[in-house]
């Protein structure tokens, strides 16, 4: 029965990739637009099932499988086998054959393109197989068919010109040329992305209107499949790959225009060797537009969805969640770099060094139960109660300069010869440098090329180079070079102690007096919950019992999943914290009230610990209003849900 199941989920999301999603319900329409011309619905669905039991005996991945990434390129040339080469006996082994290739090509681009370039396989195996196939008969001095034929008439009466070529556009993608068959997959459309939706629309009638006063295209067929590579590329640039939002929007109108000169240029360029246009501008383009993004020196406008794929939806409300709930400017988490509670005796644009482009630093200190930071009259290096404690690696890295020789100074004196003193320099990522100096001279324990872990120690705090007492100085910068401009400074898990409350903070900027320390993880708490450990567990709700199985996913991203309810819920736990991101799923599942429950869970020793925490906004909406909270979510600034949690 649970492989029944899963060949015909796998079925139908082969249809629903060709949209870029995985939902069966997606893929319901989309096969029933096929069912409107039955030798191409026949064509297409033989070459979804030869796909899949070739990929099951080639023991290819089951979850990609399931997925239906092994069989989507498949449907495409079973599709257009029929629509190219006519319902002829001969189509079948055509079929066959170039459905039993887009296995082993898609197999060889998933494996070249995800390894190397970090890229997606999009269509093309299915155009490296067609145009094969297509090339080959071309030898044979025969003439495609190219049928384009359904059993419902040709027109539907009174549908407004520029619905009916958006529709008819959209049903290209089938290699169908009726809007019946797009409104069968606008609905598909609909059903996976309101967001998506709305978008294809609003670039159809753009696209439309350079068309009529720009273009002049004479061919309403190129017409219609430059369309249809607009609409690919705006859904996939506006929300698929980068979160919805007004600059990815922008993003999108750049790469249509993109998209309709490179079709213009190779549709010329085609037509000399016989050979269709096809949707080969949507993956040009797109890896145009993926790669040059990469090369930006700071991911945003637009941000790049740098975590599990969803729907566009899915996409803004986790990035918006993410934000609200961590705050962080950066990819990699910076901790305190010191062990134990120290105090902020300088912050961000100080009263005494931070200042211009250094002002995005911070200096620390430790104080005793009378608040003072030096015993006596701290007339000595050793009166003072930071010198020599260990100082320590904000964040995993590379030690890539270190200086360990620099004189500590008397009490009151500063080395302005030698401005920053003792250091190590640690690289983290392109354009991502901390810096701690100010360090006592041969208490450095690394070297230059180390490879160091976050709270590895580096060296003893001292006061070296423009320092008049002992302390800590550190600063995120973008350069290699010491005395390099700062960037933005943020600490991360931070604990803050006032008036004896423990507070945690996400993402943290300290001030001047502020009181703070890393997460202690203790041993005494149950950590992480059995549930998350155990291979499979069992919750009663009001809707039954649910079974959940702890497993890794394809990304090696650690889930909680739930088979009955088709739900993921995605956590991890590292540096003290577990961390439960997102649950993707049927709102039924007993996963969203884990998630509601405990979004992040500290291990520390404090027995009375508070922290603020973010849900997503949307479960507050009754379920009938959610699309129509869909499609405000990018106007909208609301984010998430404020929570309070105290440990």
């Amino acid at each position: 029965m649970k492989t029944r199941q899963n060949t015909a989920h796998s079925f139908f999301r082969s249809y629903s990739q060709i949209v870029i999603s995985s939902s069966s319900k997606v893929g319901v329409f989309l096969f029933a637009s096929t069912c409107l011309h039955p030798q191409m619905m026949l064509g297409g669905a033989i070459a979804v099932v030869v796909a899949i039991l070739c990929s099951r005996l080639l023991s290819l991945s089951e979850e990609q499988r399931n997925l239906g990434l092994h069989s989507y390129n498949a449907l495409l040339v079973g599709l257009g086998a029929v629509a190219w080469f006519g319902s002829t006996n001969n189509v079948l082994w055509i079929v066959l054959l170039a459905a039993i290739a887009s296995v082993f090509v898609t197999a060889a681009c998933r494996a070249f393109l995800g390894s190397y370039f970090a890229l997606p396989t999009l269509t093309w195996p299915f155009l490296m197989v067609f145009y094969i196939f297509l090339a080959a008969w071309n030898s044979l001095d025969t003439q495609p068919v190219f049928e384009q034929m359904s059993l419902v008439p040709a027109n539907l009466q009174g549908l407004p010109h520029l619905l009916h070529t958006f529709l008819t556009a959209l049903s290209g993608i089938f290699f169908f040329s009726h809007p019946l068959v797009g409104i069968l997959i606008f609905i598909g459309l609909l059903v996976y992305s309101r967001i998506a939706a709305v978008t294809a629309l609003l670039i159809c009638a753009a696209t439309f209107a350079l068309f009529q006063f720009v273009f002049f295209i004479s061919s309403t067929a190129l017409e219609s499949v430059i369309l249809l590579n607009v609409l690919l590329v705006t859904v996939s640039v506006s929300g698929v790959w980068f979160v919805p939002g007004l600059f990815s929007l922008l993003a999108a109108v750049l790469a249509a225009g993109f998209t309709i000169g490179l079709s213009l240029g190779l549709n010329a360029l085609l037509s000399g060797f016989r050979l269709p246009l096809l949707i080969l501008p949507f993956n040009l383009v797109s890896f145009l537009i993926l790669y040059a993004m990469r090369e930006r020196l700071s991911d945003r406008n637009p941000k790049s969805v740098d975590f599990f794929v969803g729907t566009p939806e899915q996409n803004l409300r986790y990035y918006r969640t993410r934000l609200a709930r961590f705050g962080s400017h950066y990819q990699i988490r910076f901790h305190a770099p010191f062990m134990g509670t120290w105090y902020c005796t300088q912050g961000v644009e100080g009263a005494f060094t931070h200042k211009g482009p250094w002002k995005d630093a911070l200096d620390f200190q430790v104080s005793g139960a009378d608040g003072q930071m030096h015993r006596g009259q701290g007339n000595s290096l050793e009166d003072h109660l930071c010198y020599r404690l260990p100082v320590c690696a904000a964040a995993d890295g590379t030690v890539i300069r270190v200086v360990d020789s620099v004189a500590d100074n008397p009490i009151g004196e500063v080395n302005l010869r030698n401005n920053w003193g003792n250091l190590v320099l640690i690289y983290h990522a392109p354009r991502l440098y901390s810096l701690v100096c100010h360090l006592s001279p041969g208490s450095v324990r690394v070297k230059e090329g180390q490879v160091v872990r976050q709270g590895d120690i580096l060296a003893l705090c001292g006061n070296s180079g423009r320092s008049p007492v002992p302390h800590l100085h550190f600063q995120l910068q973008a350069s290699h070079q010491i005395g390099a401009a700062t960037l933005p400074i943020e600490l991360h898990e931070i604990i803050t102690v006032e008036q004896g409350l423990a507070h945690l903070h996400a993402t943290f900027v300290p001030q001047k007096g502020t009181q703070l320390r890393n997460i202690q993880s203790s041993s005494e708490l149950s950590f992480p919950p059995s549930f998350l450990e155990a291979y499979v567990s069992e919750f009663t709700s009001t809707n039954g019992v649910e079974t959940v199985v702890s497993e890794f996913d394809m990304l090696n991203h650690r889930i909680l999943m739930s088979r009955k309810k088709n739900s993921n819920l995605y956590f991890d736990k590292e540096e003290g914290m577990l961390t439960i991101y997102d649950v993707i799923g049927k709102d039924s599942s007993v996963l969203h009230a884990l998630h509601y429950a405990m979004p992040r869970w500290p291990n520390d020793t404090t027995q009375e610990l508070i922290w603020d925490d973010f849900v997503p906004v949307s479960i507050v909406f009754p379920k009938g209003l959610r699309w129509a909270s869909d499609l405000l979510s990018i106007l909208s600034s609301t984010a998430a849900l404020s929570m309070h949690y105290r440990l």
